[in-house]
């Protein structure tokens, strides 16, 4: 007993074991940082592909009555009506809280449909660090009937 009392050796034992902590603390935050991170550029994805796949639904909705004279024009009502049920389909389908917050189609330009989706996502840190909230993001495309050299939206 002598010996142990009397041992030259520092006392820093259990030093290993606090940075242990302290290092696996700061990996699981950034690791859900990084997941957070992810999920909000998943978010971007999916509203700027659902708003694609909606303005493509909106501008293949032409007026069979301006057709049938020579000329192409989408039919606004219709087209928003397209792209309206497009987004709630994505919305059952992938299980995405996706809306549809604009629809511009055959005004002003008649061959055009512009789509505004936005898809809401909770980021899983804040759940832990502030109770929780959501994170909007709104992505819009533009879509134009037939071939062209591009739409210019």
């Amino acid at each position: 007993m002598a010996r142990i009392a009397d041992d030259p050796r520092p006392a820093d034992r259990g030093s290993i074991t606090l940075f242990a902590v302290i290092f696996t603390m700061a990996v699981i935050f950034l690791a859900l940082m990084l997941a957070d991170f992810g999920n909000r550029m998943n978010a971007e994805e999916r509203a700027a592909d659902t708003a694609e796949q909606a303005a493509r639904a909106a501008a293949d909705t032409l007026n069979p009555a301006d057709l049938r004279t020579g000329q192409v024009v989408i039919d606004g009502a219709a087209a928003c009506e397209a792209a309206t049920t497009l987004v709630n389909q994505y919305k059952t389908l992938s299980g995405i809280d996706a809306t549809l917050t604009n629809c511009t189609a055959g005004d002003p330009i008649p061959r055009q449909a512009t789509v505004t989706v936005m898809v809401t996502t909770t980021p899983i840190l804040s759940a832990f660090l502030t109770g929780g909230y959501t994170v909007k993001v709104t992505e819009s495309a533009c879509a134009e009937f037939g071939i062209t050299t591009g739409a210019a939206c």
